[in-house]
């Protein structure tokens, strides 16, 4: 049979094992709804980048489309800022061409 020293020891190991067992599904529930919402919060970052990536390219849409139409005035002779903005927004276009996104993706 086993003497009173073994069944101490053998309580003393289960007490041990209970609490790390109870430890781990303590702390399981909060690190896993943390878990949940970085993942929440990564994945609208990454969709707020999208929309905002988005709105450049529609920018960019509309500001050739204005450029078009400034050089056609000038092309019908009329008169005004009409060569210093065909410059600015040439010159504008010419600087954001080649910078890329500011999202990064791992």
């Amino acid at each position: 049979m086993f003497t009173l020293l073994q069944i101490e020891m053998l309580a003393n190991l289960l007490l041990q094992i209970a609490a790390i067992i109870s430890a781990i599904i303590f702390l399981y529930k909060p690190l896993k709804a943390q878990l949940n919402r970085i993942t929440k919060v990564e994945q609208w970052t990454k969709k707020q980048q999208e929309d905002i990536e988005s709105s450049k390219a529609n920018d960019v849409i509309i500001l050739a489309s204005v450029l078009t139409c400034l050089e056609g005035l000038k092309r019908e002779g009329h008169n005004g800022e009409i060569d210093s903005e065909i410059r600015a927004i040439k010159k504008f276009l010419i600087e954001k061409s080649g910078k890329g996104s500011s999202y990064q993706s791992n």
